[in-house]
């Protein structure tokens, strides 16, 4: 059991750091970017956060009336980013002239910068990419029930507890999340098939107020066992939204930006297999919507 805490526990870990060094580098980016360009820019890594953050919340919707339900275990997701994403419609900023547009990378697109030449043999650079194919996520999570067939579910996590804010660039990264879910077959009678409904809300903030994201989640899932093999899937809606703060550094000086996000929000479909062992519950599943994510999880309990 040991060994296996320390698994989860190095999964998690990997996937903070990174995500450190990457909001590290986008906010040096998007220094000179003011909100027109700055949207362009990070809205891809929106819709990936957005759509990991709303996965891996169920992995069956088989809940009891009655009884005790306690499982502890990671949840881990990657989203693929598309090549639409890589790139926007950007326009030069401030008093360059003449004004023009071009096709520059955002911040999961080409390392290269894009330049155009202005009156007086002047240059505009637009910020490059970070080079990115798809976007991790990972949380701990913990489910409780069950009370007439209702169980929740409570993500939380904050890096200053590992030491890693304080001093790093980036400063804390803090996770809480939280999920509420009914059995709904206890009301069909002879129903073949486990179903239930829920609702899921969370919130991240990397680097104070660099970037702070909310998400709701909510569905219907359904569930078959068949022996230790779990065949699940659901469908649902998803909202996401991204606060976005930084310094812009412009020709005149900086100043403070303020902006909001929306994320890619829409109807989606997951589809999934678990294994089950006594106290061991591994699954696997694949959503489907306006962009598509993976999951997989590792939980331990009853």
């Amino acid at each position: 059991m040991q060994k296996k805490s320390l698994f989860l526990l190095t999964i998690l870990l990997c996937m903070i750091f990174t995500s450190s060094l990457v909001f590290a580098q986008i906010e040096e980016n998007l220094e000179r970017y003011t909100e027109g360009n700055a949207v362009g820019y990070i809205k891809p890594l929106v819709n990936g956060i957005g759509a990991n953050m709303n996965r891996g919340w169920y992995h069956s919707a088989k809940i009891p009336k009655n009884g005790i339900r306690l499982r502890i275990g990671l949840v881990a997701m990657i989203a693929p980013f598309m090549d639409k994403d890589k790139t926007f419609e950007a326009e030069t900023e401030g008093t360059f002239t003449p004004q023009q547009t071009a096709e520059a990378s955002t911040v999961v697109g080409s390392e290269k910068s894009v330049s155009v030449n202005g009156t007086g043999g002047t240059t505009y650079i637009f910020s490059g990419g970070l080079d990115m194919n798809a976007i991790p996520f990972a949380a701990p999570q913990i489910t409780v029930g069950a009370i007439m067939g209702t169980e929740a579910t409570l993500r939380l996590f904050n890096s200053s507890w590992l030491n890693m804010g304080g001093d790093s660039e980036m400063g804390d990264i803090s996770l809480f999340g939280i999920g509420v879910r009914h059995n709904i077959n206890q009301y069909i009678p002879l129903c073949p098939v486990d179903i239930a409904a829920g609702v899921f809300y969370q919130k991240i903030s990397v680097g104070g107020d660099l970037l702070k994201f909310t998400t709701l989640h909510m569905g219907v899932q359904a569930s078959k066992g068949l022996g230790p093999i779990l065949l699940y899937g659901g469908i649902g809606l998803d909202n996401s939204n991204a606060k976005l703060e930084y310094e812009y550094n412009g020709e005149f000086g900086k100043y403070g930006v303020s902006m909001d996000v929306d994320g890619d929000n829409g109807v989606l479909m997951t589809v999934g297999l678990g294994f089950n062992f006594l106290i061991l519950h591994l699954n696997a599943d694949a959503s489907f919507g306006i962009r598509t994510v993976y999951s997989a999880g590792l939980n331990f309990g009853i």
